[in-house]
């Protein structure tokens, strides 16, 4: 199997032999076998290689099956001498880079044979990632919108105005001079609704230069404006002019319903589950 995926990938015998460092004599015997055993043709050979249709389907067996088994040794590994493998997971980038770092150092200290691998997403793709099992788990800002998916809650925070630490003076001087930076239109929408702001300060000048918390927040560390957050960005460098109880970000873990087990996943998310986020801020 492992022959046939590396010809099917680089559609080559030659490139799949070097690939695998064994001879193509070897390879080419090995698929001969494979479709013998099959009773199918998998690869149509006229100047190069190219996948029969029961080779296509074959192919996307073989990755599904290559996933398993990375996830059968991860939980074997697990189960036996000590924790170890990589967990996969879909994360907002800012819950990343601004909640996730103290969660991961008390983990990894207890656990250091495990790597995490992240991918920074926004939630519709998280969701999707999730579905297909590429992802073991997601963590993202609302419930999840798939009956297939389960969703826990893990925090929630509220939202404030924030400024750099050396803008000085009220909000009614500040509001005067300082631009206020909008994450996109359903911030602007959600402070109509959930706050007075745009009601006292009528006049303040909104800027949407971009929809990423993490730049936003960097704009105004820089003294360049100021932003409604939620309240976990909150650093030596930010303060807060005034909070928004009302206005708030939930954190949500999302695993499949009905998803393999994989004991390594599993054990993270019983320890994230059982933490409060909001002591884990960075």
């Amino acid at each position: 199997m492992k022959f046939f995926h590396a010809c099917a990938e680089h559609r080559s015998f030659s490139r799949a032999a070097e690939k695998l460092s064994i001879s193509q004599p070897a390879l080419s015997q090995g698929i001969k076998a494979l479709e013998k055993e099959l009773k199918h043709k998998l690869f149509v050979r006229d100047r190069g290689i190219c996948l029969t249709p029961q080779g296509e389907r074959l192919f996307t067996h073989c990755e599904r099956l290559f996933t398993l088994i990375e996830n059968i040794k991860d939980d074997l590994a697990s189960a036996g001498k000590g924790i170890k493998g990589v967990i996969k997971a879909g994360i907002l980038e800012s819950i990343l880079l601004y909640v996730f770092p103290r969660i991961i150092s008390e983990y990894s200290s207890g656990f250091p044979k495990v790597t995490f691998k992240f991918e920074k997403a926004e939630t519709i793709p998280i969701e999707k990632a999730v579905l297909e099992e590429r992802l073991h788990f997601g963590i993202i800002s609302r419930p999840s919108s798939s009956k297939k998916l389960e969703d826990r809650k893990l925090a929630e925070y509220p939202h404030s105005l924030f400024v750099a630490t050396d803008q000085k003076g009220p909000l009614e001087v500040l509001a005067k001079s300082l631009p206020l930076y909008l994450l996109g239109s359903w911030q602007a929408e959600a402070l109509k609704h959930k706050t007075d702001l745009f009601v006292r300060f009528h006049n303040i000048k909104c800027l949407n230069p971009i929809n990423c918390v993490a730049v936003v927040r960097q704009l105004v560390a820089n003294g360049l404006g100021m932003a409604v957050l939620p309240s976990f960005v909150l650093g030596q460098d930010l303060r807060i002019v005034e909070s928004y109880p009302d206005f708030r970000m939930g954190l949500y873990l999302i695993r499949k319903g009905r998803r393999r087990i994989n004991a390594l996943a599993d054990h993270f998310t019983d320890f994230l589950l059982a933490r409060n986020l909001k002591d884990h801020q960075s």
